[in-house]
């Protein structure tokens, strides 16, 4: 309560105190003073009635306690008013205090700005007279190291073509050798056709040395196209001014590899010749002789035997002989077998019993002969095979095979033949060589990298390569489970479009998976032993998503599976593509018959060989569709169905 509140308290209370003592001179009865002052009405009370002097004398007491009490009251609301003026008075100093720091600091703040300013301004003179001087010394190095390069060039070219010269001037005495020498054959064997034993002697001889003759003429030529590759990549990794110096050099290659085509028709005609004597020497030997030579060294291991046929079939002489006598076994064509390559000079000849009958066959076609290269067009072949049921695709082998050229050829097929779809495309390895283009569209990784990042400049947030395994997870359950509660409500199915899960690095995948996928995840899933997160949950999706409109593409660089998690049975879920470098191993181990094992490895012989020729034909694989036999099949051009042709 402030003063002024209690000196009017207190004098109300005065003037109620002055009315009592008023009311009791006037004879107002004790009983209202009774009330008002809470004093009992007693006899007592009565007795004791203080005298009109007595009560003057209070009443005047009680003024001067009353006047006593309002001036401690006026005294206390003056020291407030002081108190409140005083702090005011400090406060407004205090502000105008305030106030001048404050200017004083913005005065210093101004002038420290002024002072950077002039200071950066110095500053940036100084940086672009060190650039002006640094780009004066990068020019001079640069033109010092074109300079360089030109002269390497040209050393190379010299080397190449000194090279080259010594080689083709070394070829050419060959050929006159072996001309010479097929000269010198023919006659000796018009001098000696009296003398069989002689003529063949000598004839074989004049052979072994056309055959090493004709060995070191392929050495050379091998080791002529290994310098002009080295050469070429040498050349192609040069830059800038010296392009067209580059495809001036490659055109000069260009000219001496028709030189050396030359030379090889040449080489050809030559063989033609060899060929041609050879076969004046061994002519008379017929083909009913042959047959004979053969049913004779049946007859002596006591097998006497009839023609039934003889037929020729893409370079296959194949002998049909009818077995006149019962008591013979493998063991005896086997005794045959070890004799029959000394009647003809081809490839070593096989004899079996087949059908209740023998054969005798003669593989007369030379190493080239034996490859079957199916068509061009086989991917796009295989993509309609896939597209019928919705089969899944995988890609697996070492680095550099064309693994990842193959997938993005199957996305543009996809692209080429889809109408509603969407690809997921799951990456994790971060780098500038993920995206690709097809038909006019940039396919970028959804999903990178082993933890998701969010970007310091733009904001935006990238989900890891694990987010998109789970995305494939519940996608495939979201959609199975529509198509359950369809089922149970008896309504049509739903009709989904189709997403394709595009999965690079597999194996680096879950090579990480306990590191980065959180333990209750996993635990989960309820992993067999053995068994990976990542690999069961593309299982999961390949053995359900083939109805629910989900295909995985996966790609992986090892062709075990059980390095994914999968049993060998799993594999039969997919269409499976095998890398050059991996196709023995996979066959080996999980071809389906032993008939296509031995197949393959029969045909990867001869594909090795025509790779370890050309270079060109190193980019090749095995192809094993779920319901077909295997093949062997080049892999198409990069880029080959990228195109934006029309759907």
């Amino acid at each position: 309560m402030d003063a002024k509140l209690k000196i009017l308290s207190y004098g109300n209370l005065a003037s109620f105190g002055l009315f009592l003592f008023g009311n009791s001179i006037n004879n107002t009865p004790l009983t209202v003073f009774s009330l008002v002052t809470g004093l009992p009405n007693s006899c007592y009370l009565l007795a004791k009635v203080p005298t009109k002097e007595q009560k003057q004398l209070k009443q005047q007491q009680l003024l001067l306690d009353l006047q006593q009490q309002l001036g401690k009251l006026q005294d206390e609301k003056n020291w407030t008013d002081e108190l409140n003026n005083s702090q005011l008075q400090r406060a407004l100093a205090e502000k105008l205090e305030l106030e001048q720091e404050l200017t004083a600091q913005i005065n210093q703040l101004k002038a420290n700005h002024e002072s950077e300013l002039a200071r950066i301004e110095d500053d940036f003179k100084q940086l672009i007279g060190k650039h002006d001087r640094e780009l004066v010394k990068t020019k001079t190095e640069y033109s010092a190291m074109i300079s360089e390069l030109q002269s390497e060039k040209e050393q190379a070219i010299a080397q190449l073509q000194q090279t080259y010269s010594k080689a083709v001037e070394q070829l050419t005495q060959q050929l006159e050798d072996c001309v010479n020498q097929a000269e010198a054959i023919k006659a000796e064997s018009d001098a000696r056709l009296a003398e069989a034993n002689a003529k063949l002697t000598a004839a074989n001889q004049k052979e072994t040395e056309l055959v090493k003759l004709g060995e070191n003429i392929q050495s050379a030529r091998k080791n002529l196209e290994l310098e002009e590759k080295r050469i070429r990549l040498d050349i192609r990794d040069e830059r800038g001014s010296i392009q067209k110096q580059l495809n001036d050099s490659i055109l000069e290659l260009k000219a001496l590899t028709a030189i050396n085509q030359r030379q090889q028709q040449q080489i050809v005609e030559l063989k033609q010749q060899n060929e041609q004597l050879f076969q004046e020497l061994y002519g008379e030997k017929t083909a009913d002789a042959l047959v004979a030579q053969i049913q004779a060294l049946l007859a002596e291991e006591n097998l006497p035997t009839e023609l039934l046929n003889r037929t020729e079939k893409n370079g296959i002489d194949t002998i049909y002989l009818k077995a006149l006598s019962s008591n013979w076994s493998q063991s005896v064509l086997n005794k045959v077998a070890e004799v029959l390559p000394g009647l003809m000079p081809v490839n070593k000849p096989e004899i079996e019993a087949k059908n209740g009958r023998i054969e005798v066959r003669f593989d007369n076609r030379s190493w080239l002969d034996k490859i079957k290269d199916v068509s061009e067009d086989w991917l796009e072949k295989l993509y309609f095979l896939c597209a019928k049921d919705g089969k899944n695709l995988a890609l697996l082998g070492a680095r550099g095979k064309g693994k990842t050229q193959l997938a993005i050829n199957y996305i543009g097929l996809i692209a080429k033949h889809e109408v509603n779809f969407d690809v997921v495309y799951i990456q994790p390895k971060p780098d500038e060589f993920a995206d690709f283009e097809v038909a006019g569209k940039v396919y970028t990784p959804d999903y990178v990298g082993f933890e998701s990042v969010t970007g310091s400049v733009s904001g935006i947030r990238i989900p890891s390569s694990y987010e998109g395994i789970l995305r494939l997870r519940d996608e495939y359950n979201q959609r199975n489970l529509a198509k359950q509660q369809a089922y149970a409500d008896r309504k049509q199915m739903p009709e989904f479009p189709k997403v394709f899960y595009f999965i690079d690095e597999l194996q680096t995948l879950i090579s990480k998976e306990k590191e980065y996928i959180y333990p209750d995840t996993i635990k989960a899933e309820n992993l067999r032993n053995g068994q990976t997160f990542c690999g069961k949950v593309i299982r999961d999706a390949i053995s359900l998503g083939r109805s629910l409109g989900i295909i995985v593409l996966v790609l992986g660089q090892l062709a075990n599976p059980s390095v994914y998690g999968w049993l060998r049975q799993d594999l039969v879920q997919f269409v499976t593509i095998i890398m050059s470098a991996n196709i023995a191993e996979f066959a080996a181990n999980y071809a389906p018959t032993k008939e296509e094992k031995n197949r393959i490895d029969k045909e990867l012989e001869v594909w090795r060989k025509r790779a370890s020729i050309d270079p060109s034909k190193d980019y090749y694989c095995y192809v094993r569709p779920m319901d077909q036999s295997g093949y062997l099949a080049l892999m198409p051009m990069p880029g080959k169905y990228l195109g934006s042709e029309e759907k």
